[in-house]
């Protein structure tokens, strides 16, 4: 899969249209249509545009997804991350065993 194939893949993904999609990168319709078709290959400025959207970039660039733990953290979740890798790893391991034991109460709850 190519750049563009990918990227026209995402914009459908995002229920977006082409004429959108431009308007949003700051391209002409048919420079949109160029990209995706593989004739021609988008510049970083438009990119970074779609950076904004849901359009996953690095994908669309790389073939490789963003992973879904560094582009859906919350700042409390960083900031939870963060201090758990501060902690010596006695902590850090018994922090662990306490969030397992919470999963697996959750779990069990829910089949109840």
């Amino acid at each position: 899969m190519n750049i563009g194939t990918r990227l026209k893949n995402e914009r459908k993904a995002c229920g977006l249209s082409q004429s959108t999609l431009s308007f949003i990168g700051g391209v002409q319709p048919n420079a949109q249509g160029h990209y995706e078709k593989g004739v021609r290959y988008p510049q970083a400025d438009y990119l970074i545009r779609l950076s904004a959207t849901a359009i996953d970039v690095l994908f669309v660039v790389t073939g490789r997804r963003t992973p879904n733990a560094v582009a859906q953290l919350s700042s409390g979740e960083e900031a939870l991350i963060i201090f758990l890798r501060t902690m010596n790893v006695l902590d850090t391991q018994a922090v662990e065993h306490i969030i397992n034991i919470l999963a697996q109460a959750l779990q069990n709850e829910r089949r109840d």
